[in-house]
């Protein structure tokens, strides 16, 4: 299996978006979709670095330093 560049992952997802008439910008594109995604993954690295622990690993049960559960978060976003 041959590695996929950058440049061509990224120009594989703007031909699937306009493929399935999916926007690349604004409200519901493909730009809010994947910066969604990497805020919430990066956070999601960042959560079980400082506890020290992966989501629903039992090694965190009791610990005194848990995770508490999620919920739906906005982030408001200036694109220049």
């Amino acid at each position: 299996m041959s590695a996929v560049t950058d440049e061509q992952l990224i120009a594989m997802l703007v031909d699937r978006a306009r493929g399935d008439g999916l926007k690349l910008t604004g409200e519901g594109g493909l730009l809010q979709q994947l910066t969604k995604r990497v805020l919430e993954s990066a956070l999601d690295g960042e959560i079980t670095d400082h506890v020290g622990y992966y989501k629903h690993d039992p090694a965190g049960r009791g610990s005194g330093n848990t995770r508490n559960g999620s919920r739906t978060k906005t982030a408001g976003q200036r694109r220049g």
